[in-house]
């Protein structure tokens, strides 16, 4: 049985949707990399996302992973498309994983502890955060999310460099656990009144 997928299907511009039942238990680097018509991805039993898996999906729309605990870097790099995930195991978000999906509004990621550097950058549309979990945000993670009006980080204890930097419609941030905010964490946030 086919228990992951490698890069072999990288590049190709004829697969319209991935599935897969018990056996599939992780999606390889760069595994679905430019797979421009993908619209749609359902692994119930997958738990490991690699590195660029599915960058350059353009037309990724629906993403189905409840059981993935870790998120590599770049993994969603340019999903134009993606609008909402929910990633309900999910404990790490890797590096530019979300990197300018300008479509995603919503996020829910209730065990994620760590998100890394630059995970929403360029996130434009993005309104909703959920990480009531997280311990670290990263350097950059947020930067330029302008849709981005409040946030509760109840867990966090440290917010890395530019965080939150260009989220010019944040109005509040919670923080109770902080006790490290980088440089610039909060620059350019002109609506922010409470922190």
């Amino acid at each position: 049985p086919v228990t992951g997928f490698g890069g072999i299907f990288n590049g190709n511009t004829g697969i319209t949707s991935v599935g897969g039942g018990a056996n599939v238990k992780a999606v390889g680097d760069s595994a679905f990399d430019s797979c421009w018509a993908l619209t749609s991805v359902s692994l119930p039993a997958c738990t490991t996302v690699g590195n660029y898996a599915f960058a350059n999906c353009m037309s990724l729309n629906s993403v189905s992973l409840p059981a993935v605990t870790t998120v590599g870097d770049y993994a969603f790099l340019w999903c134009g498309a993606l609008n909402s995930v929910s990633l309900p195991a999910c404990t790490m978000v890797g590096d530019s994983a979300f990197y300018a999906c300008g479509a995603l509004n919503s996020v829910s990621l209730p065990a994620c502890t760590t998100v890394g550097n630059g995970a929403f950058d360029s996130c434009m549309a993005l309104n909703s955060v959920s990480l009531p979990a997280c311990t670290t945000v990263g350097d950059y993670a947020f930067v330029n999310c302008r849709a981005l009006n409040s946030l509760s980080l109840p867990a966090c204890t440290t917010v890395g460099y530019s965080a939150f930097m260009g989220c010019e419609s944040l109005i509040s941030v919670s923080l109770p656990a902080c006790t490290t905010v980088g440089n610039y964490a909060f620059d350019s946030c002109m609506a922010l009144i409470s922190v």
